[in-house]
């Protein structure tokens, strides 16, 4: 058995939510509070709610993946499709472009010379080839790669 640990809170409940077809409207209907914190809580701004269980409860997810998208695998799983994990590795790969800028900054130097908008789509190349096996598709599904 392995264990998976997939993007942000805020993420989870966005993406368990899409997947119901519910609106944050929806979802904030059924556990009884407003649009305005689902919008938080799927922002990131709340970190910690007592509304994450009924939460839990509506989406039909367990605590264990909302709370730190943790999500076992058992032997022989069929993983679902490579994008979801593209999509979630490319959020870490975001927040980690964001903790990097906010590092420079705070020592006082810039990051003008990092093209991240080129890293971003290098990354989803690697990582989607990495998922798939096959990095010639994965290449060639990023659109508007640029030159280097």
């Amino acid at each position: 058995m392995r264990l998976f640990i997939l993007s942000t809170i805020g993420s989870r409940i966005t993406e368990a939510r899409n997947a119901k077809g519910w609106s944050q409207d929806d979802l904030a209907a059924a556990v009884g509070t407003s649009q305005q914190n689902i919008a938080r809580m799927e922002a990131n701004v709340t970190r910690t709610s007592k509304y994450f269980d009924p939460i839990c409860e509506a989406l039909g997810v367990s605590r264990a993946w909302l709370l730190k998208g943790e999500r076992k695998v058992e032997e022989g799983e069929q993983l679902t499709d490579p994008e979801f994990y593209v999509h979630a590795a490319t959020e870490a790969l975001d927040q980690a472009i964001k903790s990097y800028k906010s590092i420079r900054i705070q020592n006082g130097k810039g990051y003008e010379n990092v093209d991240f908008d080129l890293l971003r789509r290098a990354f989803e190349i690697s990582i989607k080839g990495k998922l798939t096996g096959d990095y010639v598709t994965a290449s060639l599904s990023i659109n508007n790669l640029k030159k280097a």
